[in-house]
């Protein structure tokens, strides 16, 4: 299950976020230059943002129906 926004920076630190990824960079910008943006799963696993897609999907029958895309966006979480 997908528990949380996060990024990881270049040096492999994780940093989550409550609601986005944008919360994160505002607070942080030079942090995050060069990193990856992705998610938190129930085990505590960063996961990037297809993969995140294909586990979210599968947890929330809602969620299959309106992410048009091959990636996830914490906005999605929210709909």
């Amino acid at each position: 299950m997908i528990i949380a926004p996060a990024i990881k920076t270049k040096n492999g630190k994780i940093y989550a976020s409550r609601n986005s990824h944008s919360e994160l960079i505002i607070l942080y910008p030079d942090e995050f230059k060069n990193s990856e943006q992705g998610f938190i799963t129930d085990d505590l696993r960063f996961v990037d943002r297809k993969e995140a897609l294909i586990i979210a999907k599968k947890e929330n029958s809602n969620l299959k129906k309106l992410v048009d895309n091959d990636e996830l966006y914490s906005e999605d979480l929210w709909l």
